[in-house]
């Protein structure tokens, strides 16, 4: 099949690519949608619609074309009560494609061209059997859910499961991109829990790639999740160049900060600019992290297919656009060969160097710049993988041998992500063994607490963690005073609660 008008020259994959969109329920949080109606009341939603764009290895049936850009512009659903908010969202969607596109307004039938572009993928065919690292989306402030769709059917034809989603606001007025953290951090949770095991996703294997304020996001997740995301790309989040964002990148610094021993590999796209840095990263020591800068690419050329909407529909040549187009691909194939390094194979970083070189032979494009993590006796995620693909018991003796080498916030976090996945047992021998080789922390005992306690039922269990956190309160040098006081007060409500059930 021949590469998609979009692809230019980018090698595809062995896998056919399918595309699915669908929408699930965050009934943790409210969402609000404003009627367009003048007077009508503001419905409630029964929680925060996530929309789900998905991309995965598949099985087309035969003799059935891909399917055109347009598609990507329309999210539906059965539900009813969501039929003004898709409404909403596909018209906003729409109208941010058209100026992304940079084609003139009035032209439409220039625009309706490029719609009927080809894309790489086949709209809802059968996902294929197997087992696929997945790889999260994150757009720039003001985007759309449509931003990159070259790079993830790119990524999904190497065989990736790729997601992305709409991240908007909750007060549904706008349906663009804003500066939401928290938001965007618990909308790329939900997603990954959207996905469940429905594409043959490999919950141990998840990247995070992001745009822009993207970048930031992606960056922010990997600080409160060390445990699930085994790489992170950022193209060109303008940390490296523009103070304008300070306040948000000072946001992300303190998340950094937090995260003890941050371990999680980077790959760092820049522009080419007199004040390019990359200093805001140095002080992620415990991860690999390769730093390039990238020559002939605006900030907007990281993502497609802006710089080519016009050209394809015949609308004008633009002297500079063969040349955007072909760095861009060396860009996609470069986050490509990082994701296989470390969501694939054994990490080499000089086979990984050779291979970034190799691709940018032609065009000289990339300068990289490798830093090497110091070496860390645990790290999440590894740990994480002995407990998914081996036992409890093995997780536990690995910890057993370096306990000197290993945080009690890293070995919580491999709990969250146990727990997230449904496995109480694993969660419960990890909780164990965090009580073990530090009594004293007391977060440990009331999170195992909460497990029997809400989950499993267990009442006697549940009030037993709960007092072992309670003796552990005094002697827990992690907590402030009034931390203390707090979790004082809560673990004797609970442990009232459960003597008088």
């Amino acid at each position: 099949m021949p590469s998609p008008p979009l692809w230019g020259e980018l090698p595809a994959g062995p896998y056919p690519v399918g595309f699915q969109s669908f929408i699930a329920y965050d009934y943790s949080r409210r969402y609000d949608l404003h009627s367009t109606q003048p007077g009508a009341a503001t419905p409630r939603l029964k929680g925060r619609p996530i929309v789900v764009q998905v991309w995965y290895p598949a099985q087309p049936p035969e003799d059935t074309a891909t399917m055109p850009y347009e598609a990507y512009l329309t999210v539906s659903s059965p539900d009813d009560s969501l039929q003004a908010f898709v409404e909403q969202l596909n018209r906003f969607t729409r109208e941010a494609e058209r100026r992304w596109s940079g084609l003139d307004a009035a032209d439409t039938d220039a625009f309706q061209r490029f719609l009927q572009t080809p894309t790489g993928c086949y709209l809802n065919a059968p996902p294929l059997d197997g087992s696929y690292p997945a790889v999260i989306y994150h757009q720039g402030l003001g985007g759309s859910i449509v931003d990159n769709p070259v790079l993830l059917e790119f990524l999904a034809s190497h065989g990736y499961v790729v997601a992305t989603s709409a991240y908007p606001p909750e007060h549904g007025l706008w349906f663009g991109v804003d500066s939401d953290l928290n938001r965007s951090i618990k909308d790329m949770a939900c997603v990954i829990n959207a996905l469940g095991d429905r594409y043959g996703v490999d919950p141990a294997r998840i990247g995070l790639i992001g745009h822009s304020y993207g970048a930031s996001a992606v960056l922010a997740y990997a600080a409160e999740a060390q445990a699930n995301v085994g790489a992170v790309v950022s193209l060109d989040s303008t940390r490296e160049w523009n103070p304008a964002y300070d306040h948000l990148y000072r946001n992300i610094a303190e998340r950094l900060s937090r995260a003890e021993r941050f371990s999680v590999p980077l790959m760092i796209f820049s522009k080419v600019t007199p004040t390019v840095t990359f200093e805001h990263y140095e002080t992620l020591s415990h991860a690999d992290r390769y730093y390039v800068t990238v020559q002939h690419l605006g900030h907007n050329d990281f993502v497609t297919p802006g710089p080519t909407a016009s050209t394809l529909a015949g609308d004008r040549v633009d002297e500079q656009e063969p040349l955007i187009r072909s760095t861009s691909q060396v860009v996609c194939q470069s986050v490509l060969a990082f994701l296989n390094a470390y969501l694939k194979e054994e990490p080499n970083s000089e086979n990984l160097m050779a291979t970034l070189h190799a691709l940018d032979r032609d065009s000289q494009a990339l300068a990289v710049q490798e830093r090497r993590a110091e070496p860390v006796a645990i790290a999440a995620t590894s740990l994480l993988e002995l407990f998914l693909h081996q036992d409890a018991e093995a997780g536990c003796q690995r910890i057993a041998q370096d306990v000197s080498q290993v945080t009690t916030a890293m070995l919580m976090q491999v709990g969250r992500a146990l727990q997230e996945r449904g496995l109480h047992g694993e969660a419960i021998a990890l909780y164990q063994a965090i009580n073990h080789h530090f009594p004293e922390f007391a977060k440990a005992h009331e999170t195992l607490g909460d497990l029997y306690h809400y989950t499993l039922k267990d009442k006697p269990s549940a009030r037993a963690a709960y007092q072992a956190a309670l003796e552990a309160l005094p002697r827990d040098v992690t907590l402030s005073g009034p931390e203390q006081d707090y979790l004082r007060h809560s673990l004797s409500e609970d442990i009232e609660t459960l003597t008088g059930e």
